[in-house]
């Protein structure tokens, strides 16, 4: 009785009860650092590295129903996001990140992404960096050496 929709039942004939689902979120952020003091020669291979490692990580995550999001920093230092839960999406944010250009300044991501979209809206920050580096919670979880060794357990 307490899951009755009772306006939309007094319109009709039927009883209509209210269906409650899980809520989707994004649980976790893939921060692509494009911020590395790397020699301009070495630049377009670094950012296409990141850009292969987030998406591998990206369809590994889609493959274990992992909604998340892809966020980096615009051109005015500002945090841009787009989130993924399905391969079109993931598609779309890759057309977008190819665009990126690596920059210098350094700084604190995940506090400057809590102070845009609040601390309470993911589990996990990793941020992958220039020099092939995947980070979470300030420490260094891995080094890829190269694509086809890519394990990571979250």
């Amino acid at each position: 009785m307490q899951r009755v929709h009772w306006k939309m039942t007094a319109k009709s004939e039927d009883y209509l009860v209210k269906e409650f689902s899980k809520p989707e979120g994004y649980p976790l952020i893939l921060f692509l650092d494009l911020s590395a003091d790397i020699p301009k020669q070495e630049r377009l291979h670094r950012t296409h590295q990141l850009i292969e490692i987030a998406a591998s990580l990206s369809i590994s995550l889609l493959a274990e129903n992992c909604a998340h999001y892809f966020a980096w920093c615009g051109e005015h230092m500002e945090i841009l996001r787009m989130g993924v839960c399905c391969e079109e999406e993931l598609y779309a944010a890759l057309g977008m990140i190819l665009g990126l250009q690596p920059y210098q300044t350094l700084k604190d991501w995940e506090e400057m992404y809590a102070d845009q979209y609040g601390k309470g809206s993911y589990v996990k920050f990793i941020s992958i960096t220039l020099t092939a580096e995947i980070k979470a919670e300030g420490m260094t979880m891995c080094r890829i050496e190269s694509l086809s060794s890519l394990h990571l357990e979250l």
